[in-house]
Order: structure tokens, then sequence, then C-alpha cells
């Protein structure tokens, strides 16, 4: 999928399927830039989000967003759409079954999968930036040794060793037994539509002031403002609902387990943001893992009366957050950094090691699974490869390609990451290490 956002920008939207697979096992990557941007290369952020949470943008253009504000100032910026986003609302216990077996571990390789397919899109320096959840991912994946140019923390953490906290059902539901899903969507719509009309939720004045209450007390986050200082004025309670109402309902319980990791010898230039209204023990904890990974050069700034999410959609976030990550992820976008950050496309890798050895092999899938082979005119410059070509049965990047009577097929390579790419371009258009123009992104009608 391709559209035009706002102020110059445009969106692009792939989307990724990797084991495990099931019904549900599929994630996307969105990215957010200039409309006109031309080819030169600039920096890139992969942003991941928290828990529930996802890469859609809030409705209100005007509302504070960090992927708004980096990409009108030239970033290129990619978010994810974890795999939750696919499960819909109404599921079944029989469905959420399936979620049972996405630890954080699957959801790490995910991401690291993402952001090698990210590498081969825009070359520019890397920076990848967690909030919350996200940041427990960033880490994992700066521990497993991935190129990038910074870390970017928005009040998270290193994930510390655990079990799965106790429960019976595999998904967590982000309304609970205070706020049961089905109002919290009224509330959240009333807000949106004015915060000073009637409550759905008895008890209030009005919709604003049940949201911001309901968020102020929020026990998960100590209260008092933890999860949001929307109380105080820190942010304003529309934006505040923007936000919550783009959250996906189901999340799965196995993520909250897992190992800790571990730092590698050398250390990473990071900035971390640490909100104070979950009290000191939470900054120490976000300024520990900053140090752990980025050395005594770590630089965490802690934002004093703030909660949780108003790192992103706070009153003065574009001043005390979005700006100073800007000047990071810009401060090295040198020559010699763009040149260090470049990587081959996946793509250009298989076609050039296929024609050393073989002519260039590539397999058309329908929709139902049936395989036929043939032979591809894609051609590339020749670029130092790893990767062969595979047959079908092998882990495979997939290509959405659309032949002149509209029935999607599918070209299938194998990569090292084991992902599955569907992009709406025409095959014939992969060259310069880039899969296809940017336009008709996304899976074909129905998969979505």
């Amino acid at each position: 999928m391709h559209r035009h956002v706002e102020d110059g920008l445009c969106e692009d939207v792939y989307t990724f399927v990797r084991p495990p697979v099931g019904r549900f096992g599929r994630m996307r990557a969105r990215r957010l830039a200039p409309c006109e941007a031309g080819g030169e290369p600039a920096p890139v952020v992969l942003y991941l989000p928290g828990m529930h949470m996802n890469g859609s943008l809030p409705r209100d253009p005007s509302a504070p967003d960090l992927r708004r504000y980096l990409a009108t100032r030239g970033v290129r910026v990619w978010s994810v759409d974890y795999r939750t986003y696919a499960v819909p609302p109404d599921a079944t216990d029989r469905d959420l079954r399936e979620l049972q077996a996405w630890t954080a571990g699957v959801f790490a390789d995910d991401v690291a999968s993402i952001a090698t397919f990210v590498r081969t899109q825009d070359h520019g320096p890397l920076y990848v930036v967690g909030f919350s959840f996200g940041a427990g991912l960033a880490y994992r994946l700066a521990a497993r040794g991935l190129a990038m140019d910074g870390l970017v923390i928005l009040d998270g953490a290193p994930p510390g060793e655990r079990g799965a906290p106790a429960g019976d059902d595999p998904a967590i539901d982000v309304g609970g037994a205070r706020l049961p899903y089905a109002d919290r969507q009224r509330l959240l719509a009333a807000v949106l539509d004015d915060p000073a009309g009637t409550s759905p939720v008895a008890g209030f004045a009005n919709a604003g002031e049940a949201l911001t209450m309901i968020v102020h007390s929020a026990r998960a986050f100590g209260g008092d403002g933890g999860l949001s200082a929307v109380k105080a004025g820190r942010t304003d309670v529309r934006a505040l609902a923007g936000l919550l109402a783009t959250y996906d309902r189901w999340w799965p319980r196995a993520t909250l387990g897992g190992d800790t990791v571990t730092p590698l010898t050398r250390t990473l230039r990071v900035l971390a943001f640490a909100t104070t209204n979950m009290g000191p023990a939470w900054v120490d904890r976000v300024r520990a893992g900053a140090r752990a990974f980025g050395g005594d050069d770590a630089v965490v700034h802690e934002i004093r009366g703030y909660g949780h999410v108003d790192v992103l959609v706070g009153r003065d976030a574009p001043e005390l957050v979005f700006e100073p990550i800007r000047r990071f992820v810009t401060a090295r976008a040198s020559q010699s950094d763009v040149a260090r950050s470049r990587v081959p496309s996946l793509v250009a890798s298989v076609l050039n090691r296929a024609s050393q050895h073989a002519p260039v092999e590539a397999w058309t899938s329908t929709m139902t699974g049936a395989v036929h082979p043939r032979l591809s005119t894609l051609s590339a410059a020749p670029l130092p490869a790893t990767t062969s070509v595979a047959r079908p049965s092998s882990p495979v990047f997939r290509l959405a390609d659309t032949n002149p009577s509209g029935a999607p097929d599918r070209l299938r390579y194998r990569n090292p990451i084991g992902v599955v790419v569907q992009h709406g371009a025409a095959a014939q258009s992969v060259s310069g290490g880039r899969v296809g123009p940017r336009r008709s992104c996304g899976v074909p009608a129905g998969e979505s």
C-alpha cells in the first residue's frame, strides 16, 4: 500500500511472514518519508513500539508524533506492526491459542528480519528506536550484534530474566476489569469526538475527565500519573485518546517471560529518556540499561513530571524528546557513515549468485499454493553474495507480483533471514538494490 499522509509525507506498507506462521503469523513495516525524497542516503530510524502498539499513525496530524516529526525533517522512518496487528478484536479462545508460541524471542526474530530488510531499502545510518517493550527488543537486537549506528531508548530497559506471569489465558486483553474492551472503545471514541461531551462510563462529568482519571490511576504503572500525566496537563487528553485508539486488543502473555540479554564488549551510541512518575527505581533501571550498552558516554534524559506514554504524546515532547532524537540521528550522517552503512540488496545478491552458477530461476505461486517454475528475466549489477536461489520448500523472500490479469503471483527466493516479504511492485522493476518502485505496496486483497 502506498498513500499520501500529509505535509508532503508518503507511507509505504510491506507485509512479512515468518515462522511460526499459523493464521496470524505476519507482520508489517511502514515506511514514512517525504514523498519527493530523492535517492540520496539519509538517516534511517526503525521504530519499535510498546505492548499492544503498532506502527499506525494517530488520525490527528496536529497531535505530537515522533515519526511525523522526524520524517518531515528528512529522516526515513520505519515503524513495525507486530504480528498482533493481524489478530482481530473478536478472536475466539481457539484463535488465541496461536499466541502461546509468540515469545519475546519470536518478536525479536521478527524485528531482526525487518531490520535486515530495511537495510536493503534505505542505505543511510540506521538507528533503532524502542519504546517500552520495544526498548527491550531494541536491546535484544543490539545484543545480537545487529549493525546499527545507535540506540534510542524511550522509557524502557533491557529485559530481565523472569518467567511468563501467571495466567491461563494465552493473550492479554488491552481492556480490563475496570474498563472492558467495549467500554474502552466507546470512551476513546467519545473523547476523540468531544472531550467535554457525555461520558459513556458512569461517574464522571464528561468523557475527557473519565479517561483522564482512569489513566492517571492505572495500577500497572503505579498510579499517580505513572502511565500519563494527563491529569497534570502534561498531555492533551484528545492526543492521548488518539494514541490509545491505535492499540491492538490482544497481546501474547508469553512475551512477558524470557531471559536477560548481555551487552556486547563494544559500546554503542545510546540516547535514553526516562520518565519520573513511576518513581526513582524506574529511572535508575532505565539509566543502568543505557550505560550497560552505551558505557559512560550514554546520554540519559530524565523527563520530570512525565508518565510513560507522555514521551510519545506529551505537549512538550517535540522539544524535550523529538528534537534531541533528531539531533542524535543526524549528528553522524556524514558521507563516511553513509558509505559504511550501505548494504547490498538481498534480491540483487540472489540474482548475482544465481547468474554465476545457473540460470536465474524463480517460482510463481498461486493463492492456493500451487508452484510453477519459470525463468526470470531479472538482472542486477554484480554484488558480493552469500545467498542462493532456493526451492519453494525453503525459507523464502517473497515478492508479490501483479500479472496483467490482476491475479497475484509470488516470486520466491531464499534469504538468510527466513522472512517473506510481500510487495505490490512488478518483479521486473527490481534493480539498483531496491525492491521495485514505491507504489502499490502490500498484500493482495483478502490477506490484509
